[in-house]
């Protein structure tokens, strides 16, 4: 709306936005109200909580400015027209808020491409030094060599630097329109000939891949060290959710509950049914650090009772959607879901132990990274060293009973 108007009843756009405002105020207060200041300001969501925080000041600030202008019965003034420029300032940092969509899952892709852009910002910087230093120094070769007369596109360094960008990027030619590289050949004749193709395979070929080559392998450096730092921030959660699903699904509260679950579930023992009973308040709970204590009490419950989860009944549960969502969730991958249970079993027993199929799952979270290759190898020598040990025990307890016998 038009702050010049300022006598004039108020729009509908006006009453929209003070809605708005009004909207976000109350979202920030049931926030903090539901998840208490200490997770509002230092839980997993803390950096997107601060970036409301800081929209809603702006849009504060905007408001107040707005109010006051429109509220003064002073004229038009110097100092009034440039509160109305501060309040488009803020207006236009109100953009800033279509940054909150990057939260939902679905526009994952587009949050990855925008850090991406962030993460390779400082190999792009350099890449464009380097370029400028060659398109420079050939500049003012090409400079030197010219007839301002004859190539007026190369009539100072700073010209002949851009006609340069042009013939790299995008067409080497002429004011008139004329190909440039063939005007200045039949000056040069078959040094230039020789030099324009060097030059252009260094840069076109060389260069412009090489900063490719560069930028790419930067972003997707930057993407894999950002996603096992994820990983590892999300990991209580996540273990907490494992927890809690596979308490419910034991004390048989799967909304797919059936026979055989509910066999599996007569294998406890009363008093650990009995301490089952109030898993299902847990859902309530939104403290993360109450509810992780409560998840890991009640599973210590499941690991005391020494219970197991047999194939069958695993299968039944990666039937249930709500266990496949939070194996999503935890990025766990379940495109051969069929296999997944001769994975987790290690002793190849046929079954699993809560403890067993936790630790598991966790395992599987996210891709194949560095810390788990060489574990694997350092796992492999340890076992190595105990076979050796085992076969030099073998061989002296041979000799020792050689000895004896002859």
């Amino acid at each position: 709306y038009d702050l010049k108007n300022k006598h004039e009843t108020p729009s509908q756009l006006e009453v929209l936005e003070y809605c708005f405002f009004a909207f976000y105020c109350f979202e920030l207060v049931f926030k903090l109200r539901f998840a208490g200041c200490n997770e509002f300001f230092n839980g997993y969501d803390r950096l997107w909580n601060l970036f409301d925080v800081v929209c809603l000041l702006i849009s504060s600030v905007d408001l107040s400015i707005a109010i006051a202008v429109v509220t003064s019965k002073e004229g038009e003034s110097e100092s009034e027209q440039d509160s109305i420029n501060l309040i488009k300032m803020f207006r236009l940092a109100r953009l800033a808020r279509l940054v909150r969509v990057m939260r939902f899952k679905m526009f994952a892709e587009l949050k990855l491409m925008v850090l991406g852009l962030f993460s390779g910002l400082r190999a792009l910087a350099w890449a464009i030094v380097l370029l400028l230093v060659l398109i420079y120094a050939l500049g003012i070769v090409m400079r030197s060599i010219s007839n301002p007369d004859e190539t007026p596109e190369f009539s100072s360094v700073g010209s002949s630097m851009f006609t340069l960008f042009r013939c790299f990027t995008d067409g080497c030619a002429a004011y008139d329109g004329s190909p440039l590289a063939e005007r200045v050949r039949m000056q040069h004749g078959i040094l230039f000939f020789g030099s324009y193709i060097l030059v252009m395979m260094l840069i076109s070929v060389g260069i412009f891949n090489l900063i490719m080559a560069v930028f790419i392998d930067n972003v997707t450096k930057s993407q894999q060290q950002r996603k096992q730092k994820e990983l590892g921030e999300s990991a209580q959660m996540c273990e907490t959710e494992f927890k809690l699903l596979i308490t419910k699904f034991v004390a048989n509260r799967s909304p797919k509950s059936d026979q055989g679950l509910a066999n599996f579930v007569e294998n406890l023992s009363k008093s650990a049914k009995k301490k089952l009973a109030g898993q299902t308040e847990i859902g309530l709970v939104r403290d993360r650090a109450l509810k992780r204590e409560l998840a890991n009490t009640y599973f210590k419950i499941l690991q005391d009772d020494e219970l197991t989860i047999t194939r069958d009944v695993f299968q039944m549960w990666l039937e249930d959607r709500e266990f496949m969502d939070v194996l999503e969730e935890a990025e766990v991958d379940i495109s051969n879901k069929a296999d997944l249970f001769d994975i987790l079993d290690v002793d190849m027993g046929g079954e699993l132990s809560a403890d067993e199929l936790v630790t598991g799952l966790m395992k599987l979270r996210g891709d194949v990274s560095k810390g788990d290759i060489v574990a694997i190898m350092l796992q492999v020598r340890h076992l190595t060293h105990i076979v050796e040990d085992m076969s030099n025990l073998i061989e002296a307890g041979g000799a020792t009973f050689d000895s004896a016998l002859f």
